[in-house]
Formats: C-alpha cells, sequence, structure tokens
C-alpha cells in the first residue's frame, strides 16, 4: 500500500474514533487518568528515509508507562526489519546503549560507584514522552515525542559528504490512538514525522498492532 494512502487512513481512523467516542451515551468520560503499563507489537512501515535508502518493513515492539496518574508518559520503543533492498534495518533507544557504553568505560577506569549510578540512569531514560489527554474505558488518543532515538540500516548510501553512514541519531513526533476491547487488551495504530540527521531529510512512519496494558 502506498504511505500517503496508509497515513490517510489512520488519520480518518483516528477522527471517526474520535467523534464516536464522544457521541457514545456510555462511556464514563474523556479524562480518567490512570498509572499504567503497556506493552504492544505491531506492524511498522517507513517511507522517504534517507539513511534506508528504501521503504521498511518492521516489527515494532513498544513499552509505555504513565507518569502516575495523568496524561504524561515515557516511550521505549525497539523495532527491526528489512528495507525493500532485503537490507537490515533495526532502531533503539539512545539511553540503554549510552548506559552500557559507559559501564564499559567505568570498569575499564575502576570508578565504580559514580560511574555505575550514572549508567543505570542512563539505560533506564526514555525514548521520549507522550501527551494523552483523551482517555476513556475505550479508547486514548495523544501525541507524542521521541528524542532519543537511534537508527542503524546495513545499506551503501552515502551523505553529502560521500562517506557511508549506518548509523543515525533519528527523532519522531506523531499522534497515537489506542481502542479497548476489554480492559486489558486494545488495538493500535500510530503516525509520525522522522528525521534523518545525518542526512537533513524527513520520513514518514506509520505503525499498526495490538497490545496490553497493566495497571500499577
Amino acid at each position: 500500500m502506498n504511505m500517503k494512502k496508509l497515513v490517510c487512513i489512520l488519520f480518518l481512523v483516528f477522527s471517526i474514533s474520535h467523534l464516536s467516542a464522544q457521541s457514545s451515551s456510555n462511556l464514563k468520560g474523556l479524562n480518567e487518568y490512570k498509572s499504567y503499563f503497556r506493552f504492544d507489537v505491531g506492524y511498522e512501515r517507513q517511507q522517504f528515509m534517507a539513511h534506508n535508502g528504501w521503504p521498511v518493513n518492521a516489527v515494532a515492539v513498544e513499552f509505555e508507562k504513565s507518569i502516575k496518574t495523568s496524561p504524561f508518559s515515557m516511550n521505549y520503543r525497539i523495532s527491526a526489519g528489512m528495507n525493500d533492498s532485503s537490507q537490515f534495518y533495526f532502531h533503539m533507544p539512545a539511553g540503554p546503549v549510552a548506559g552500557i557504553l559507559l559501564l564499559i568505560l567505568v570498569n575499564s577506569q575502576q570508578s565504580y560507584c559514580s560511574g555505575i549510578a550514572a549508567s543505570t540512569l542512563l539505560f533506564v531514560m526514555p525514548e521520549g514522552f507522550g501527551f494523552n489527554p483523551i482517555q476513556n474505558d475505550k479508547m486514548q488518543f495523544g501525541i507524542y515525542a521521541n528524542f532519543l532515538g537511534i537508527d542503524y540500516c546495513n545499506s551503501q548510501r552515502r551523505n553529502t559528504k560521500g562517506q557511508v553512514m549506518r548509523w543515525d541519531y533519528a527523532p519522531d513526533f506523531g499522534a497515537r490512538f489506542n481502542y479497548y476491547f476489554d480492559q486489558r487488551m486494545y488495538a493500535f495504530s500510530r503516525v509520525s514525522a522522522k528525521y534523518s540527521t545525518l542526512f537533513a531529510g524527513w520520513g514518514a512512519q506509520a505503525t499498526v498492532g495490538i497490545g496490553f496494558e497493566f495497571e500499577k
């Protein structure tokens, strides 16, 4: 499916679901914030990313944790797949990578106490944050910004300096919609604009899948 058509369909789903939730009489309200932890898995499609070179099909796993009983949350996402030229693609949060590297450096210099504390903080640092102002027993809608995302693609794409660059700092900003089948299980769709820092270019990303929610 063409990426532009997919994005349009997902935004249409967002709009219809939002209007349906507002008009439904059996909903308890639009702002029932709760403390939760979510885990979901979905199909991810990327288009127009300069460092990947070609469209990417991937499996994405996301963890989301609310900040107490507020509309704000912390996000962690990992995804892996292949581009249309069968080259490997991987996305990960920058925090755990930085934490592991710092821990290796700490062990080599034997600065255990302060170094281990700093590496632990980096390891648990979220990739980004979400703002979910609409929450009820059937749906959730919000926006998110993931500032600490890193991409890897085993491609031969070159930047403006002629260098082959496989690693890239790639933040993304978008919107997300969850529809709940019951108190735990939900279907979700997610769309975002994603930036390639090394190539100074924007791309589009969309994900659909299912997830589970656990109240804290």
